[in-house]
């Protein structure tokens, strides 16, 4: 193979020797800004992006911790027994009281539990609304937060109605 190569080059004018020897520089410049450097800006740019998402959730993570301490929960008059006969009419009562009964877009009676849908709702008002559920009985068994802007976010939760005892 190294005796074709010789046989080749040799065969060239000194003229085409350069214009090869430009263009496989060329070639290797190319080669390696698609293999090497590219992926590597591609890399950088994926990461930037996951570095500002995951900093918006620590933000917002903060936001609803702070929010969580510093809440208090106003004291609920009904008993369980009250509310296990219609457990969404009182949740829904609950969420008009609290104001974000306008973002409450889906609730359901599953075998899983109570499901529920909150779009843009504000965060604090949602923390305030169910440290008032937890207090009559109701427990979380499963949410799902997403962030949706400043103070805002989009949650799904299932509940577990409070035993009536």
């Amino acid at each position: 193979m190294n005796a074709l190569w010789q046989h080749f080059w040799q065969q060239r004018s000194p003229q085409e020797q350069r214009t090869l020897s430009l263009a496989a520089a060329a070639l290797l410049l190319m080669l390696g800004y698609q293999f090497l450097w590219s992926p590597i800006q591609q890399a950088a740019r994926n990461a930037e992006a996951r570095l500002q998402e995951t900093q918006a959730l620590a933000a917002f993570t903060a936001q609803a911790r702070q929010t969580l301490t510093g809440a208090h929960p106003a004291t609920v008059t009904a008993n369980p027994a009250q509310i296990s006969g219609a457990p969404l009419v009182w949740l829904g009562q609950q969420a008009k009281t609290a104001g974000i009964a306008d973002h409450l877009k889906d609730q359901q009676i599953t075998p899983d539990g109570i499901q529920l849908s909150f779009d843009g709702v504000n965060f604090d008002a949602f923390i305030r609304w169910l440290g008032r559920v937890h207090a009559a009985g109701f427990r979380v068994l499963r949410s799902d937060i997403h962030p949706s802007g400043e103070g805002l976010a989009h949650l799904r939760l299932t509940l577990s109605a409070p035993d009536a005892s």
